[in-house]
Order: structure tokens, then C-alpha cells, then sequence
């Protein structure tokens, strides 16, 4: 199953491997947060899979973690 939002696909359960790419840097949910320009709670709300990331987001997503859109979607 796909969801569509704002010109992003993004794959049912990506929020678990954005959980898992997150738990792999070490870094805390807040840190993570604020080097994405983020509330925390939204970044909450993403490895939750209550929301799905824009676009702009995703990229700083993946370069805050260090890994590739694929590793996500």
C-alpha cells in the first residue's frame, strides 16, 4: 500500500525504518528534530506513521541520518 502526499510516495510502515535508522545514529528524537527543522512532536508523529514527511523534510531526513531515500520509502 502507497500513500501519496504533497509529490512524495512513501511505502506503508516506512516509519519503521525510519524508526530503526534513527535508533542506528545514536542521536536523540529532539536532536533529530531540531537539525530538520522540526517540532519534536511532528518527527513524533512521522516514526508513529501519523503523518507522512514532505518532501523538503525527507531530504533533511536523510542527510541528518547519513542514509539514502530508499533506506526510508
Amino acid at each position: 500500500m502507497e500513500v501519496k502526499a504533497k509529490g512524495t510516495m512513501i511505502k506503508y510502515k516506512a516509519y519503521k525504518r525510519l524508526n530503526r535508522l534513527i535508533k542506528n545514529t545514536g542521536f536523540r528524537k529532539d536532536f533529530i528534530a531540531k537539525k530538520i527543522g522540526v517540532h519534536p512532536s511532528y518527527l513524533s508523529h512521522y516514526c508513529k506513521g501519523r503523518r507522512i514527511p514532505q518532501q523538503k523534510v525527507l531530504n533533511r531526513l536523510i542527510k541528518v541520518l547519513g542514509c539514502q531515500i530508499e533506506d526510508i520509502v
